[in-house]
């Protein structure tokens, strides 16, 4: 059952998430010698059944990058969240915990060491990365240096507007309300709803562009252990 109002029940891989969590909470209560076994051990538990994440081709990649190009100056943070994601196949969570302090700009390049969670009733958290790979830098193309260079303006003028002081700790994209604290979790998922309707594109997504920056990658000749180290 779910617990959070919505309609229908949980998804096989939540289930499974939870399910994870408590049997691990039990294997440590058995080796405190709280248990004498662990009862998660004869539950059957659902295995989720994975689907076959889709891209855009190259023809409908282009004008959906072309439509994002055009995006107004209100607008920029999700046109820079687009290209980064496309560009370096940086997770969610990591696009949203850079500060300008990970940003080389002298040697383009990014250090990707932290990432932004949300948990409910906690909000917005910084965390550390996936696991011990995923701390790791990653080259800039002269595009990325030039959108951030544009976004470290706007940023500036905002925090000034606001009449909070701007450091290089900050986070590179911000709430409007609050420009100390990070993109929510679900801000670009929220507009790109928005945005696609009319598009004639099909739905995406900015997890599907880290899906398409490997795959672009692979096509152009990339090879598979830089690309794992990359992403």
């Amino acid at each position: 059952m779910r617990m959070d109002r919505k309609p229908g029940c949980l998804s096989d891989r939540e289930v499974e998430m939870n399910y994870s969590v408590i049997h691990k909470i039990l294997t440590k209560a058995v080796k405190w010698h709280y248990l004498q076994a662990n009862p998660c051990s004869d539950v059957d538990c659902p295995r989720p059944k994975y689907k076959a994440v889709r891209i855009y081709d190259e023809p409908d990649m282009a004008k959906f990058l072309d439509l994002v190009d055009k995006l107004p100056q209100d607008k920029f943070k999700y046109k820079l969240m687009t290209q980064l994601a496309f560009s370096t196949g940086l997770r969610r969570g990591e696009l949203l915990g850079l500060t300008w302090d990970q940003i080389d700009f002298k040697n383009k390049r990014l250090h990707v060491s932290q990432a932004i969670s949300y948990i409910i009733a906690l909000g917005l958290l910084p965390k550390g990365p996936k696991n011990e790979g995923s701390d790791r830098y990653i080259d800039l193309s002269d595009e990325d240096i030039l959108l951030l260079e544009q976004q470290q303006l706007l940023e500036k003028a905002a925090f000034e507007k606001k009449g909070v002081k701007w450091s290089r700790a900050a986070y590179i994209v911000t709430q409007n309300k609050d420009r100390n604290k990070p993109m929510h979790v679900n801000s670009y998922h929220t507009w790109l709803s928005r945005f696609l309707p009319g598009t004639g594109l099909p739905k995406t997504s900015i997890h599907k562009l880290r899906h398409a920056f490997g795959s672009y990658q692979i096509a152009n000749g990339m090879d598979v252990i830089t690309l794992m180290e990359t992403m």
